[in-house]
């Protein structure tokens, strides 16, 4: 009776190409563009939310100590609209 040996095989894959670094001084135009256009949304959005905070505050201080133009009561103290 023979008996079948089994031996694990391993294969080794060769490492990636190494692409070499670009020289000091020169940049990517495309990664530079995505970098400033990533910015200036991200700008936008902070712009745009210190504006709503803004109005918001501006609309609290502007209403207080005046009467509001509607009010909440029974509907008998109310004119008819035309």
């Amino acid at each position: 009776m023979a008996v079948a040996r089994v031996t694990r095989v391993t294969r080794v894959t060769p490492a990636p190409p190494v692409t070499p670094a670009p020289p000091a001084g020169t940049s990517q135009p495309r990664r530079s563009f995505l970098g400033v256009a990533w910015l200036g949304i991200g700008l936008a959005a902070l712009g745009e939310a210190a504006w709503i905070f803004a109005s918001f505050l501006k609309h609290a201080r502007s209403t207080e100590g005046r009467q509001h133009a509607g009010g909440a009561g029974p509907s008998d103290g109310f004119a008819p609209a035309r």
